[in-house]
C-alpha cells in the first residue's frame, strides 16, 4: 500500500469510529423505544377489543369457594387501557368482591365472586356506564 493510500485508510477508519461513538452517544441520551408498551396508553377503549375472563367457572355455592373474575380494557390497537374503573353486575345477584377496579397498563381489573345459592350466574362489565358485549357464564353448585 502506498504512504497515501494507507493515510486515506487510517482517515476513512478514524471517522467511522466517530460516526459510532456519536451514534451511541445519541441513543443513550434520546428516550429511544425499539418495542411499543404493553398497555398504559392513553388511547379510547373499544369494548369490541376487551373481555371477561373467569377462572375457575364452577364453584360450591354459600360463599365458601370464590371465582376470580379479569376485566381486561382494551383499545383498538388491543393495547391495554390503564386507570379506567370497572364495575360488575350479574342476574341474579352475586357477592363481588372488588380486588382491584381500575384498570392496570394490561387494562384488567380483578374481582372475586361467590354466590349465596346455587345457580347459574350471567356476569357483565361496565366502564364508564357502557357495558362490554361480551358476558361470561359462571355456575355455583
Amino acid at each position: 500500500m502506498e504512504r497515501g493510500t494507507k493515510i486515506i485508510f487510517v482517515v476513512l477508519i478514524f471517522v467511522i469510529i466517530l460516526l459510532v461513538a456519536f451514534g451511541a452517544y445519541y441513543l443513550v441520551q434520546t428516550k429511544t423505544s425499539f418495542f411499543g408498551r404493553a398497555g398504559g396508553t392513553p388511547e379510547n377503549y373499544s369494548l369490541d377489543n376487551s373481555y371477561l375472563f373467569a377462572s375457575p367457572i364452577t364453584a360450591k355455592a354459600g360463599g365458601s369457594e370464590k371465582i376470580k373474575v379479569s376485566a381486561f380494557l382494551l383499545s383498538g390497537k388491543g393495547k391495554g387501557v390503564t386507570g379506567k374503573k370497572i364495575n360488575l353486575i350479574s342476574q341474579p345477584a352475586l357477592t363481588i368482591a372488588e380486588i382491584q377496579t381500575e384498570t392496570d397498563d394490561k387494562g384488567q381489573a380483578i374481582f372475586e365472586i361467590s354466590a349465596p345459592a346455587a345457580g347459574r350466574y350471567i356476569i357483565q362489565a361496565v366502564v364508564e356506564g357502557n357495558v362490554f358485549p361480551q358476558s361470561v357464564t359462571v355456575t355455583f353448585n
